[in-house]
């Protein structure tokens, strides 16, 4: 939604954007920018879990030997711009692709505990009330 805004001239910038998304959307032909910071780009993983309970186990492990193998990864650093794992897999959505584009340091997002901290609803809440003070300057309730 937000990309479609900046499309639209709805919004004149949008700011931690997923870098994939809109690489994507650009290269797609949205006449739209992309700039990556000069202080530090975070990377995300993409990650894929199976379910104990899933009713189709080998079906899902199936499609996740295919994610990693060479034809797999030649669809998600091209057509899927969601990045390779594998060192010298061609496409524009590579490791090598985003280190050329960055200016400063590629930090990984590491999946640990530390991401569930935003779910705790009480530190949601306080982290809203502040960003909405310090963006307004309008003092907050208590």
């Amino acid at each position: 939604q937000i990309l479609d805004a900046i499309e639209n001239d709805e919004l004149d910038l949008a700011y931690n954007i997923l870098g994939s998304y809109a690489l994507s959307r650009q290269a797609a032909g949205s006449k739209i920018g992309v700039v990556f910071p000069q202080d530090y780009v975070l990377v995300l993983a993409r990650s894929v879990l199976i379910s104990r309970r899933a009713p189709s186990p080998d079906l899902a492990r199936a499609l996740v030997d295919w994610l990693l193998s060479p034809a797999g990864q030649q669809v998600a650093s091209s057509h899927a711009a969601l990045g390779s794992i594998m060192e010298d897999t061609p496409g524009r959505w590579t490791s090598e692709a985003v280190l050329a584009r960055s200016q400063g340091i590629v930090q990984p997002v590491v999946l640990s505990p530390a991401l569930l901290v935003g779910l705790d609803q009480r530190r949601h809440s306080r982290f809203v009330q502040n960003w909405v003070r310090l963006v307004t300057d309008t003092p907050t309730s208590r």
